[in-house]
């Protein structure tokens, strides 16, 4: 779980550092990944792309 928490950190810097935030859709995404109820693959991918596997 550490590893996780770690690549949600650094996202989270990434797009801080681009001038943004994460919205509380984000946060919440990144707390399913952390949990284990989603992979890494699932994780980054573009909200567009996961908006579409949903349809």
């Amino acid at each position: 779980m550490r590893r996780r928490v770690a690549a949600v950190n650094y996202a989270r810097a990434s797009v801080g550092l681009e001038g943004f935030s994460l919205s509380a859709a984000d946060e919440e995404h990144a707390q399913r990944f952390i949990n284990g109820d989603i992979d890494l693959e699932e994780f980054v991918q573009p909200r567009s792309a996961l908006e579409h596997s949903k349809a």
